[in-house]
């Protein structure tokens, strides 16, 4: 791999979050934004039987989405007091 000091380098492009600085994935599938309902459904309505965890944001339930992937989802806790930062880097685009 070679690397171009040319200062008309093409610019990197801007980050997918403000906050955490989240880049485009290099490979894969790009990043999907799912609705409430969605998630609802995935989680079963997040019932007790699709609880994993509990963290300092709230809790993980595990879903899976009309294709078969399957998915672990935060819910937020509005008074959490962890910031934005670091919910970001725990989220996995």
């Amino acid at each position: 791999d070679a690397i171009s000091l040319s200062r008309n380098a093409p610019r990197v492009p801007p980050p997918l979050c403000s906050i955490c600085q989240h880049k485009a994935p290099v490979f894969g599938k790009p990043p999907r934004l799912f609705s409430y309902k969605e998630l609802e459904v995935a989680t079963n309505g997040f019932s007790e039987s699709n609880f994993l965890a509990e963290g300092g944001f709230g809790s993980v339930h595990r879903g899976v989405l009309p294709e078969g992937q399957i998915v672990a989802v935060k819910q937020h806790k509005a008074a959490s007091t962890q910031g934005d930062v670091e919910f970001c880097s725990e989220v996995e685009v």
